[in-house]
């Protein structure tokens, strides 16, 4: 049985993720480092793709949740993928939620896969709002 803690993980956060006719996918406004809001509370849009290395041939069932750091549920996905070639990466293209932050938090990123436990595979951190300060 594929152990998740042996797969590798590659994880973008942005504020949506589109897929064209063609198969590639657009990321619209990706974070670089963490998410400085305008203002707390409010309502964000968090997407989130998602590159897993190391899965192998054959048919797999995944879960992936998005939670803050004290547990709150923001989002999940759940689904069946098929791996065709264990040398590329699995994408999964999580699009965006919307979700309410009341303070400085950080959003953890969870897998699970052919009914693992949810491992904690990533995540970035949203910021106090900067004051605005003029000169």
């Amino acid at each position: 049985m594929l152990d998740v803690k042996n797969l590798r993980f590659e994880i973008l956060f942005c504020d949506d993720v589109r897929q064209e006719a063609n198969g590639k996918h657009i990321l619209i406004g990706v974070f670089g480092a963490d998410i400085l809001p305008t203002m707390l509370p409010g309502v964000l849009p968090l997407a989130i793709y998602l590159r897993v290395f190391g899965m192998t041939k054959g048919d797999h069932h995944f879960r992936i949740t998005l939670t803050t750091n004290d547990g709150d549920l923001l989002g999940e996905i759940e689904g069946r993928t098929t791996v065709f070639d264990d040398t590329t990466a699995s994408i999964f293209p999580f699009s965006a939620v919307a979700i309410h932050i009341e303070k400085p938090v950080a959003i953890v990123v969870n897998f699970s896969l052919n009914g693992s436990d949810l491992i904690p595979i990533g995540g970035i951190n949203i910021r106090a709002p900067i004051a605005n300060v003029s000169s």
